[in-house]
């Protein structure tokens, strides 16, 4: 807050003009000694400018003069979290309220350093301090919505969303986090409906359109896709503005993802504090020498999350004698499964960070000295790609949790592959360096369980028929590729497909979409969710498994193979597109994967209409199960050691990251 004794310096502010409010703050003339007005107008327009250590060094000035300002403390306290140094903005706030404890603008902005750091709790009580101080404080209510919504309080977000829009209707950000709070709920007629409004109000933004069309394949509502695909594709192209993992299961090419992705790479970057201590992967300061070297994997995922359940077996099956292994947990809501307890137990070191904000995530690892940091993300939730872009290890690696480029050039060093999800001929496509796995870059654990259920009907299936299936999610299932699958299951008469559950209104769309191409409901069955270990017993009463184009089958295909079931596959271009072709490759019947949709079709139909064939490649599959590199745990533990020891080496020579080839 600036009071008014010059009224053109409050105006300016409020208009952001900040250049010419820093202009008159400058030439600003102190009336008596203790006259702070000047330095605290500058304050405020250089914190509005992104210049935050300027604004410190001209607050404590201010300070000095006069230190009983709270809002002297406040503001200061707004540049040191900007700055990342959360602690110290934390004491600034406490001193603010220590002298005027119902300064809403004060709690709120403590509440999202908080927020920052993850800590959901004190955050909230922040926040709740402030609203009940003034209840007129869109902060506040806007920071509310956004813990509640990350906490999975979704009907309290909603309400919290609300009061900050009766307050301030002109916030993108608000209306986003609106949409996504419906979305998270299943309400997705609702964040339908914001989105549209968002894509008619700011058409300035790509990220709406973008989450719009995401939503409507999660919610199987094609009526006006060719539109909204229209409206998408000329925001790509114009302003590359998206959140990349929302595109994944849309048909645009390689380079449009490598586009997007390098476009969110800038803007997370560009959001971090300017004086902060970026390093390059020489510094001389990464030149550790340990017996073991140390490997640190990062994720959001460490518990029951397909890549928490993929990675478990590789990080048990390391070689400790000369591995070193650092697990950093960045999502606390993982905790309490029995697979984040075996993650833990895998690792030598085991730390929770998901309540460190950036700079004090990068200064713990610098601080444990890793060699090579392997972030396990990607673009999906709760990634920690910003902070890697400070460079936090002298080698950095994305593999696994995304499958696809991050657009981080110079950052992530490597992206971890094998030939056929990323072959050499396709490295334009990344920001990365290939480093490719010899057999599949994707993991499994080969102490999974293997019980099968032997009867069809317990699993709600017709005694007799092909069945089909795909437990995709919905949004994977494109209207082409429904087409093709109406049109297969035509040919095979009495033919079913089974599907997942994925809740009442997108399973009721899901069902009309088969009846307008000729298949009725009753071919249709629909699959509740159950316990891993329960959905794979049930999935060995499948015949044949049809994956999903582009986005295709990852650990639902992988899945798939271990239970002997068939994978017919579409392969494409993209790494989204490859990765079933790749396991069946590493599992032994590359010939299930093929690179046309009426090939596709075919090899399906030629499966179901041969049983004799199609015995003999279920055989292959429980035969190859043992003796194939897919499901090698131990081996593929020890290749990619031997990746990570060809990494090392390069650096250790003083040579730059470059492909890796198996």
């Amino acid at each position: 807050m600036i009071d008014n004794t010059d009224p053109d310096i409050p105006r300016l502010l409020m208009g952001q003009d900040y250049a010419d409010a820093e202009a008159l703050a400058r030439a600003y003339q102190p009336k008596h000694a203790k006259d702070i007005y000047g330095l605290k107008s500058l304050g405020v327009a250089l914190i509005a400018q992104g210049r935050h250590e300027e604004a410190l060094t001209t607050l404590e000035r201010a300070l000095r003069l006069e230190p009983r300002d709270h809002e002297l403390w406040s503001n200061k306290g707004v540049a040191l979290s900007s700055l990342g140094r959360y602690p110290d903005a934390v004491r600034m706030f406490e001193a603010a309220l220590a002298l005027k404890p119902d300064d809403a603008d004060a709690l709120a902005n403590l509440g999202w350093t908080y927020y920052k750091q993850r800590d959901f709790k004190q955050a909230l009580a922040a926040y709740n301090d402030a609203v009940n101080w003034d209840e007129g404080c869109y902060a506040a209510w806007r920071g509310l919505a956004r813990v509640l919504l990350d906490n999975g309080d979704l009907d309290d977000a909603i309400i919290c969303h609300g009061r900050a829009l009766m307050m301030r209707q002109d916030d993108p950000f608000t209306l986003m986090g609106f949409a996504r709070t419906y979305k998270d709920k299943g309400m997705y007629a609702e964040a339908c409906a914001v989105y549209a409004e968002l894509v008619s109000r700011f058409p300035q933004y790509g990220d709406p359109v973008a989450a719009m069309v995401h939503l409507s394949h999660w919610n199987v509502d094609w009526e006006s896709l060719e539109q909204d695909m229209a409206l998408l594709r000329e925001a790509l192209e114009t302003k590359s503005i998206a959140q990349p993992f929302q595109l994944l299961s849309l048909d645009i090419g390689p380079d449009l993802h490598l586009k997007v992705a390098r476009c969110q790479a800038r803007r997370e970057v560009d959001s971090l504090p300017v004086n902060v201590d970026r390093r390059a992967p020489d510094d001389p300061r990464f030149n550790y020498k340990h017996r073991k070297l140390r490997i640190g994997y990062i994720s959001s995922d460490f518990g029951n999350h397909p890549v928490g359940r993929l990675v478990a077996g590789v990080l048990a099956a390391h070689d400790k004698q000369h591995f070193r292994i650092f697990g950093y947990s960045a999502d606390r809501a993982r905790r309490g499964h029995h697979v984040h307890t075996q993650i833990k137990s895998a690792c030598d070191s085991f730390i929770e960070v998901s309540r460190l904000g950036d700079v004090e995530l990068v200064d713990r690892l610098r601080r444990d000295e890793i060699d090579i940091l392997v972030d396990l993300n990607g673009w999906t939730r709760n990634n920690r790609l910003r902070a890697m872009s400070l460079r936090a290890a002298p080698i950095q690696v994305t593999w696994l949790g995304y499958p696809g480029t991050t657009g981080f050039d110079g950052v992530i060093d490597y992206l971890i592959g094998d030939p056929v999800t990323t072959p050499l001929a396709m490295a334009d496509d990344y920001s990365e360096k290939l480093a490719l796995m010899p057999h599949c870059y994707q993991p499994n654990d080969d102490g999974r369980p293997s019980q099968r259920l032997r009867s069809r009907q317990r699993a709600g299936l017709p005694a007799s028929g092909i069945v089909f299936c795909s437990f995709n999610n919905y949004y994977k299932i494109l209207p082409t590729m429904l087409d093709a699958w109406c049109r297969i299951m035509k040919a095979v008469p009495g033919s079913v497909i089974w599907l997942l559950n994925a809740g009442d209104i997108p399973q009721a769309n899901l069902q009309e979409e088969f009846s307008r191409r000729g298949i009725g409901s009753e071919r249709l069955i629909f699959a509740r969710r159950v316990p891993a270990d329960e959905h794979l017993a049930r999935l060995a009463l499948a015949d044949i498994a049809l994956d999903t184009f582009p986005y295709g089958s990852h650990t639902t295909g992988s899945d798939a193979l271990w239970m002997g079931v068939p994978l017919v596959s579409l392969m494409g271009t993209t790494f989204a597109s490859r990765v079933a072709a790749s396991l069946l490759r590493a599992i032994g019947v590359p010939e299930l994967a093929v690179t046309s949709q009426a090939d596709y079709e075919a090899l399906a139909i030629h499966l179901a209409s041969d049983p004799v064939r199609l015995k003999r490649i279920r055989q292959k599959l429980r035969r190859n199960r043992d003796k194939t590199p897919l499901f090698d745990t131990a081996g593929f533990a020890r290749d990619l050691e031997q990746l990570y020891r060809r990494m090392m080496d390069r650096h250790h020579r003083g040579l730059a990251p470059d492909h890796l080839l198996s």
